[in-house]
């Protein structure tokens, strides 16, 4: 695990690892704070006998939103008769997370990330959903009665460098959209993501549901072009989920996300392009 400090002060983590095999045994591996000089980054390497089944990061008193972080380890092979490299906290240097030919446009961004606005409702649900300007930026979000309008809230599996949130609304019938605008660096084609979120309807609805029932609509913006697309979130996996490839001018492209949808709520999170 890779971990960077690219603030101007020193810091601090806790690293809770919920590793497999007897629990009954003590490993102080498993719970540990590691340090971090301002602008650094490490590299942590430990090695288990068994899988782990997930790691917790808790960032304590840093800037990031939500504070504590849960990591799935999935995806291991076992090995047997290899070296086992050494164990610790490795100091890395020239580290880069730009990627050529990558755009990514978060809810973050203020310029390049638009909202609709809320639609004309009753007295009684607008005083249910009324924020006060003075309160804190992020709310709570109810996935049993999702907002009427445009939320900011929070949550660990959403995108994010420092803050990991996402805009939510109740599904309705597509009045209500969020739009990413995405400076296209130069002329090409490109694979254009959207970064997924399942909500908890779309894990307890299981595999009977019928199609759409779980599809985010889009409408891609380019040119004097304008193309439907969707993403199926019961068949994606969270994270980046391709929407389409296209021919793109260096130009910006609109991506509008509708609430035209069957589940109970619709996520704004963050949109990429890449370059082929």
């Amino acid at each position: 695990m890779q971990v960077t400090n690219d603030s101007d002060h020193d810091g601090i983590i806790n690293v809770e690892t919920n590793a497999g095999g007897r629990n009954d045994v003590y490993d102080p591996r498993t719970k540990r704070k590691v340090s971090f000089a301002a602008h650094e980054t490490k590299r942590l390497v430990t090695v288990w006998d068994e899988a782990p089944r997930s790691i917790n990061v808790n960032t304590l008193i840093s800037a990031n939103l939500p504070n504590l972080i849960n990591l799935p380890v999935n995806n291991i092979i076992r090995e047997r008769n290899k070296p086992v490299g050494e164990e610790g906290d490795f100091v890395v240097r020239h580290v880069s997370y730009t990627v050529p030919g990558e755009v990514i446009v978060d809810n973050e961004d203020s310029l390049l990330f638009v909202m609709s606005e809320p639609d004309v409702v009753g007295l009684l649900p607008r005083w249910l959903d009324q924020v006060d300007d003075n309160s804190f930026r992020y709310s709570g979000v109810s996935n049993w009665r999702p907002p009427l309008q445009w939320t900011l809230t929070t949550n660990d599996k959403y995108y994010g460098t420092h803050v990991r949130s996402a805009y939510v609304v109740k599904s309705g019938s597509g009045s209500q959209t969020a739009t990413w605008k995405i400076p296209v660096p130069a002329t090409g084609q490109y694979d254009l993501y959207y970064y997924v979120y399942k909500p908890d309807d779309v894990r307890q609805r299981g595999r009977n549901q019928g199609s759409g029932d779980t599809e985010y609509h889009f409408k891609v913006k380019y040119d004097e072009e304008e193309e439907d697309t969707y993403v199926d979130l019961r068949r994606s996996d969270e994270g980046w989920s391709l929407l389409g490839t296209y021919f793109f001018n260096e130009d910006t492209v609109r991506v509008v996300l509708t609430n035209d949808c069957k589940l109970r709520s619709v996520t704004a999170d963050a949109v990429k392009i890449v370059r082929r």
